[in-house]
């Protein structure tokens, strides 16, 4: 029986099932288990971090993440109902177990990800013209914005739709500064939405290049944000009267990516303004595409090891010599990159790894075979009616820019 801790993840005896397990953030206070769908399992443990969602029929690992985490997340959302546990998914983007059914037999796929983060800083003497050191500049003051509070949420939230939500009240924040709403002539009401956001847009124009913000080609900059921004995302996400069109949370991913492409526009567009209204400029940092893929490209390999023991101690690896390491055939799979992403794939037969058992940790290797990084699962997982295992190692680039990566 294939099993993650305590819980099944494909029945023995029963034909087999697609299925996901996925984090949450905080440890559950109970066991909670129900059925939904006529044949999906959703299970939480209780002291466990982790959730199982069991019971579909995908034949791919793309079909199988998203349906399995859509139907997590449903019984999630019957846990709190019921008064068992309120919990959230975290990091199922980047960190993730997901199986699916193959005409040889069940895959399962386990995903990690690794972010590379670059900071270059420098110190250095301002002389005057006859060599001799000038007193140091001032440190600059900084004027706050109501603005920057909703920024500052956007970016440390971990729902994307709360970010987009936070981000759009900072541009309208900003936005209401540079051009105020106004009262009709008459005095007796006020100007619609639609027409201060309309002249508020126009505004910005003048100020900052919106086609930052656009998509290339895009001719009319001002009409494209402001259905991209405000009648596409804003009403979708503000809202939820079932009679208009609305963005469920972490239900369709079609509306996931969609609102990640416009969350980049928004962030442009409400720093840009931040930039030229404010006078604060956000430190950038950049580092060629070629050196990071470099850099990704120092790790090369992946194994499984039975050893129960951390690997990792003292921020130092500890020795494997004499452990049982069995290597996984892998490779770039460059068909699974994004931008700014590198992916290596192993691959190995579970038949090969019958001497291992259950197992809690696989090993990193550098391209010099030198074991230089753990990927710790949460709980032990054990193989048993899964034909075929895959690891993904996720590695991103992350620089200095607006946060763009969030839970599912």
């Amino acid at each position: 029986m294939a099993t993650f801790g305590s819980m099944t993840l494909l029945e023995p005896g029963s034909p087999p099932v697609s299925g996901g397990v996925f984090s949450v953030n905080r440890t559950s206070p109970r066991d909670a288990s129900i059925v939904i769908v006529g044949q999906w399992t959703i299970e939480i443990r209780a002291g466990g971090q982790s959730i199982v969602a069991r019971g579909g029929s995908s034949g791919t690992y793309e079909e199988s993440l998203q349906q399995a985490v859509r139907m997590a997340q449903r019984g999630l959302d019957l846990f709190s109902i019921l008064g068992f546990t309120d919990r959230v998914i975290a990091d199922a983007e980047t960190e993730h177990i997901a199986w699916w059914i193959e005409p040889s037999g069940v895959a399962l796929r386990i995903h990690d990800n690794h972010d590379f983060g670059f900071q270059f800083s420098g110190t250095g003497t301002a002389t005057d013209a006859a060599g001799n050191p000038m007193p140091p500049k001032p440190p600059p003051k900084y004027t706050w914005h109501e603005s920057y509070r909703y920024f500052r949420l956007s970016q440390a939230t971990d729902d994307l739709f709360d970010a987009y939500r936070n981000l759009f009240l900072g541009l309208e924040s900003i936005l209401s500064t540079i051009e105020p709403v106004k009262k009709r002539a008459s005095g007796k009401s006020w100007e619609t939405e639609r027409e201060w956001l309309t002249r508020a847009l126009h505004t910005a124009a003048s100020m900052v290049d919106l086609g930052r913000s656009v998509p290339a080609g895009i001719a009319d900059a001002e009409g494209y944000l402001f259905k991209d921004l405000y009648e596409d995302k804003r009403t979708a996400l503000f809202h939820a009267k079932t009679s208009r069109p609305v963005f469920l949370p972490h239900e369709d991913s079609s509306d996931r990516k969609s609102v990640i492409s416009s969350l980049e526009r928004l962030s442009t567009l409400y720093l840009d303004l931040v930039s030229s209204h404010l006078k604060i400029q956000r430190p950038e940092s950049s580092i060629a595409l070629w050196v990071f893929e470099k850099i990704a490209q120092v790790l090369a390999g992946l194994a499984i090891t039975d050893v129960k023991e951390e690997l990792v101690k003292g921020g130092e690896m500890i020795s494997m010599e004499g452990k049982t390491v069995l290597p996984l055939i892998c490779r770039w799979a460059t068909e699974l990159d994004e931008p700014r992403t590198k992916n290596l794939l192993g691959s190995i037969g579970v038949s090969s790894l019958a001497d291992i058992g259950d197992f809690t940790q696989i090993v990193v290797f550098d391209n010099h075979n030198n074991p230089s990084n753990v990927i710790q699962l949460k709980e032990p997982l054990s193989l048993d009616g899964i034909q075929r295992l895959e690891v993904q190692l996720s590695q991103r680039l992350r620089m200095n820019e607006p946060r763009r990566f969030y839970g599912m």
